[in-house]
């Protein structure tokens, strides 16, 4: 940063303002001590006065341009570094939300990509559990089909008397599917998607 030269010109500036001041100083002085000799009519004084006076007014004029100037030159100086410190600011705050916003690409992909992944396995998760149910009705059935042929056997070889009950469908898997909305609804639904 260019804050090196500030002090430079705060130093000059300073001394600018006391050589003007300085000037300043002597020309009242010898306006004042002019007005003096004036009023207590001391002509030949006055006169010198006078020239004092008039010799200081362009030293003074030049002095209060230049303190004028070096004012100028340090506010143009301070806007300059501020507006430096600003666009610096402002890169760094670009750079902070480029690297934000790569990181939220990348997250942004991780999660995709994760998603994707999951989506991927819910049809092969739910042909699963429609095969498991399919399984299950299945079993239901060979073990109702295999109560029948014990109850016929059973009463063909005597170890069950003659109008013995017949076994009836257990149901038990289809209840369960009857009994939930969600097992009804998968083992009615095809395909999840």
């Amino acid at each position: 940063m260019a804050t090196i030269t500030q002090p430079g010109l705060d130093g000059r500036l300073q001394e600018a303002r006391l050589d003007a001041q300085e000037l300043n100083r002597q020309l009242h002085q010898a306006e004042a001590g002019l007005q003096t000799a004036l009023d207590e009519k001391r002509y030949a004084e006055a006169e010198d006065l006078k020239k004092a006076a008039n010799a200081l007014r362009e030293p003074l004029l030049i002095a209060e341009a230049h303190v004028q100037a070096l004012e100028a030159g340090v506010q143009a100086l301070r806007e300059h570094q501020q507006a430096e410190e600003r666009a610096q600011r402002e890169r760094e705050a670009r750079e902070q939300a480029a690297a934000a916003h790569g990181a939220a690409l990348v997250d942004e992909q991780a999660a995709v990509e994760e998603m994707q992944s999951c989506t991927a396995e819910w049809e092969p998760a739910y042909q699963a559990l429609r095969q498991a149910i399919a399984g299950a009705r299945a079993a239901e059935e060979r073990i109702y089909r295999a109560r029948v042929s014990k109850h016929a056997a059973g009463i063909a070889s005597g170890r069950l008397p003659e109008g013995y009950p017949t076994p009836s469908r257990a149901g038990i898997v289809a209840g369960r599917i009857e009994a939930s909305q969600i097992l009804s609804l998968i083992w009615r639904t095809e395909r999840l998607l």
